[in-house]
């Protein structure tokens, strides 16, 4: 099927920037003040979208041409209206590369123009453009190919999050939570890459992510949201919600965050929902901790089938990024944020979902639910907000045992552990790793071998503070209960092949170093 292809103004229709009528696909490429400012009547349109339809679009729009982007060469007049239009001439052999090229030499501040592309949690840099799918993919690695443009994104983001630290919107242990999170995903060794040269001093280091938020809204009906399960307040960004029958429901339409800081700002959030004809769920993620900023995922109950779609919400400013109509079986939903690629699913069945890449919200921690609707009929349930981590063959569970002083421990790409003990200084350390495999959630099964690894770590007199020891999966085997003593138990289920990393202390220097996958 032959599409057509153009730049031009996004319209303010029904409280939101949305697209021209008849499109399929979108690309943003508007500041963030563009996508801040609302419309009104005397400002009903902004810049600047790429635009792919199922009809050429008439005057104020740029016609770049007709067919799939990814075939069509590019063109000098390509070139030439992208120029005069976003003042950028991108390169590349195609229309989908010109679309790449222009998002990837984006403003890290997103004041004048677009915020760079950026890596998914995966490590690989994308452009999704609906029909199509990814119109470019490409691996990305740190030092190589796109880095100048990602680290002086993340030296925003993290000078950002070091501000909300003095203003006291964060803990400085969710900072350095953050930090121990870019180490993983890009592999880096030296947290120092991800920070301001200005703050080197001003942030001790990583400490290790372990993030997961959880609401079952099993409490008494209030007015009041009350607290999740790890113990974090919501609050109410828009509308007036509320507690029913053990359920999030509203008075009036809006939604909530949750008044924790994940780890990183790639995230996934989850809930059960019911919906009655015309009113809607939503989930949020990556929430800005003191704006109305996030990409949120909305499902819509129409008559007969329900409509999905991706907003960004840029201080309270919704911009329409991608719709989609369902007919889920199981009403669950899910949305997740990695890098640059928006993805929500109305229901389990991963066909059944809406993707969209934008480059606007970076860095933001938090996350939320909304409901657009009133009454008991139209409610959420069961939400779940998480980091990011990337998907192996099996998975890594782990419990503690018997280890005094152990307050952390992670989950680490790949198939490696770590955990962090407080030190008491002189005090010779005794750890060990237990490896074993997961054969159900809750629980093992005891089989004759098992691998352990164990090591002795002296600390000097002085020492205090946390460190960081580690080791590799030499070898899978099932672990029985009666070696759960004094050690840290990982049971890794489903990975014939384990990819090692090196986590060695370095005894001799009292220090300690991290090497990642490649």
């Amino acid at each position: 099927m032959a599409y057509f292809y153009s730049l031009g103004p996004w319209h303010w229709q029904n409280d939101a920037w949305t697209p021209p009528t008849g499109t399929v696909g979108v690309l943003d490429f508007g500041t963030y003040e563009d996508c801040a400012t609302p419309g009104d009547p005397s400002r009903l349109t902004r810049p600047v979208g790429f635009f792919a339809t199922m009809q050429r679009l008439g005057s104020g729009y740029a016609f770049l041409g007709e067919g799939d982007c990814r075939e069509l060469p590019s063109t000098q007049r390509m070139r030439d209206t992208f120029a005069a239009t976003l003042r950028y001439r991108p390169t590349g052999r195609t229309l989908a590369a010109l679309c790449t090229d222009t998002l990837i030499a984006g403003d890290p501040t997103g004041q004048e123009r677009w915020k760079p592309l950026m890596p998914q949690a995966d490590l690989t840099m994308g452009v999704v453009l609906a029909p199509h799918g990814d119109i470019h993919r490409e691996p990305f690695r740190w030092g190589q190919n796109h880095t100048q443009q990602v680290q002086a994104v993340l030296h925003e983001d993290i000078g950002t999050l070091y501000h909300h630290v003095e203003s006291g919107r964060m803990p400085l242990a969710g900072l350095q939570r953050v930090l121990d999170g870019l180490m993983q995903q890009y592999a880096v060794e030296d947290w120092h890459v991800f920070v301001p040269a200005r703050l080197h001093r001003s942030i001790p280091g990583p400490l290790p992510r372990a993030t997961t938020l959880t609401d079952n809204f099993n409490r008494a009906d209030s007015t009041s949201l009350g607290t999740g399960g790890e113990g974090w307040s919501w609050t109410e960004v828009l509308g007036d919600l509320k507690i029913l029958t053990n359920r999030l429901a509203a008075d009036s339409a809006g939604h909530c965050r949750a008044e924790s800081d994940l780890s990183g700002a790639d995230m996934v959030a989850k809930s059960d929902f019911n919906i009655t004809t015309f009113e809607s769920v939503s989930l949020l993620v990556r929430h800005a901790n003191a704006a109305d900023t996030c990409y949120q995922g909305q499902t819509i109950s129409n008559i007969s089938d329900y409509t999905s779609k991706i907003y960004k919400r840029v201080a309270g400013v919704a911009t329409e990024l991608g719709t989609a109509t369902f007919f889920p079986t199981t009403l669950t939903h899910k949305i997740e944020v990695s890098g640059s690629l928006v993805t929500y699913w109305s229901a389990p069945d991963t066909t059944q979902r809406v993707q969209v890449t934008d480059t606007a919200i970076t860095g933001n921690l938090r996350a939320g639910a909304g409901i657009g609707g009133t009454g008991s009929i139209t409610w959420e349930d069961n939400w779940q907000a998480n980091d990011v981590v990337i998907a192996l063959t099996g998975q890594l569970v782990w419990l503690l045992s018997g280890i005094s002083g152990v307050t952390n421990v992670i989950l680490l790409k790949g198939t490696s552990v770590s955990a962090a003990w407080v030190l008491s200084g002189g005090a010779s350390h005794t750890y060990s790793w237990v490896f074993g495999d997961v054969t159900r959630e809750s629980g093992f099964v005891s089989t004759a071998t098992t691998s352990i690894v164990t090591r002795t770590y002296q600390f000097a007199g002085g020492d205090r503070g946390q460190r960081r020891v580690s080791s590799t999966v030499s070898s899978l085997a099932s672990a029985a209960a009666s070696t759960l003593t004094s050690a840290v138990l990982i049971f890794v289920g489903g990975i014939a092949t384990p990819s090692l990393w090196d986590g060695i202390v370095q005894k001799e220097s009292q220090k300690y170093r991290r090497t990642y996958p490649i």
